[in-house]
């Protein structure tokens, strides 16, 4: 190597170094990580642009990471020997004392750990293309996995279920509220470990093992502060949907749903008579290509009659459109049976051609922009026709809103020994 370059290679190190040494200044703020995030990304890509180099970066991040991580052990260890030896007053947010102090500091180990992780998900793992690049390069994954994260998670756990022993897991979370950088690390490094399982990759358990454990006491804490889920909280939806309890996933879907409109102030005029509502509307909305009926808001106006939609006349046209979207003058759909004739199933008997096909997708329209709209539908559907829509498969359990009995059978047949009972061909 040239000396020119080995200078060169040495300044940048330097910098780098002096860039991630600010992150532990008590002045540090979100605002100065992001302009160290940036900085970092644009030395990346400009002089870090290698395999070799990568893993260099990261090895620089990692003995930071480590020291904080330490640090952290070490403080989890003091406040599980304070609980254990009966002082139970001095490991929560509400009584001031020396550990809480200094693990409630802008510049504290666990602050410093959170920026650190964040850091490296930032110039590894968020963009597809770093993530890719990442994934490939076996000696900057190893630097990760160095990092002792399994062990400061377990004994993050241990503490908490001394602390849910305690104080329980749902009415005392602003106790540990200054644990909540520790809480969001742990999330992130489940994010990382949750990339290298998709790509088949040994990977820790340990942060989904934590996530599981302690479900209960972190849905307490997204109550009582729902803005948790537009941070890193929001990787308990993608790890698995059942660790959010439903109240909080319908928060962070309501509220994300608020933001998408905030940028959308268009709206949509239509006419319709309400004796055709559902045609009237099929021709306006689903055949105008212009239409901006998925984000837009709605001004119906029913033909004859005189009116300002203020919101009240949308609301009635979801209740008509959705009773004429199931009646029999279209038969898309039919009553699941005689004594559950309020409960639709799509119509098998119906004709599978383009007309028809056009009006089952403008049926989901109308849901989706329903709930978009946060407006009720004068009908229900059986369960597999909701999973269809957030993307999950139908299971066996689905059968029993659809047929009862059939489904009883099903599981007596899974449940016994059906040899000699049955005639299956």
């Amino acid at each position: 190597m040239k000396k020119s370059d080995q200078l060169g290679t040495l300044l940048m190190d330097s910098t780098f170094r002096i860039l991630l040494s600010v992150v532990s200044f008590e002045s540090s703020t979100t605002r100065t990580l992001e302009n160290i995030i940036n900085s970092l990304q644009v030395l990346k890509e400009t002089y870090y642009n290698t395999d070799e180099h990568s893993t260099n970066i990261i090895k620089m991040i990692s003995k930071f990471c480590k020291n904080c991580a330490s640090i952290c052990s070490k403080k989890l260890d003091e406040m599980i020997n304070l609980i254990d030896s009966g002082e139970k007053e001095i490991i929560t947010s509400e009584d001031p004392n020396d550990i809480v102090t200094t693990m409630s500091a802008a510049n504290s180990s666990q602050s410093c750990l959170l920026k650190y992780i964040t850091i490296i998900d930032f110039l590894f793992f968020q963009k597809k293309a770093d993530s890719k690049s990442s994934i490939g390069n076996e000696n900057l994954l190893k630097a990760y996995v160095e990092i002792p994260f399994s062990e400061l998670w377990f004994r993050f756990s241990t503490y908490l279920n001394k602390f849910e022993a305690i104080n329980g897991n749902t009415s005392n979370v602003t106790k540990i509220l200054f644990l909540l950088p520790l809480l969001e690390s742990v999330m992130i490094d489940c994010k990382i470990n949750l990339l290298f399982s998709e790509n088949k990759i040994n990977f820790s358990k340990i942060g989904k093992q934590f996530i599981f454990e302690h479900k209960t006491l972190l849905n307490s804490m997204i109550r009582t502060s729902p803005k948790l889920m537009n941070g890193p909280f929001s990787i308990l939806l993608t790890l698995d949907s059942s660790a959010v309890d439903f109240d909080n996933k319908r928060f962070f879907f309501k509220t994300k749903l608020k933001q998408m409109k905030r940028f959308d102030n268009s709206s949509v005029d239509f006419t319709v008579n309400r004796s055709s509502i559902f045609s009237d509307s099929f021709h306006a909305l689903y055949s105008d290509l212009n239409s901006k009926f998925k984000t837009g808001k709605l001004n119906v106006t029913f033909v004859g009659e005189e009116g300002v939609d203020a919101g009240g006349l949308t609301r009635e046209w979801y209740q008509l459109i959705s009773r004429q979207m199931v009646s029999s003058e279209f038969s898309l759909f039919t009553p699941v049976s005689d004594e559950n004739n309020d409960t639709f199933i799509p119509n098998s008997n119906v004709p599978i051609d383009t007309k028809h096909l056009s009006y089952y997708e403008f049926c989901g329209m109308i849901m989706a922009k329903a709930i978009h709209d946060s407006c009720f539908l004068d009908c229900h559907f059986i369960r597999p026709i909701y999973k269809a829509i957030i993307g999950k498969n139908p299971g066996l359990k689905d059968m029993e809103s659809i047929d009862p009995e059939y489904y009883k059978s099903l599981i007596w047949i899974l449940e016994n020994d059906i040899t000699d009972v049955l005639d299956i061909t």
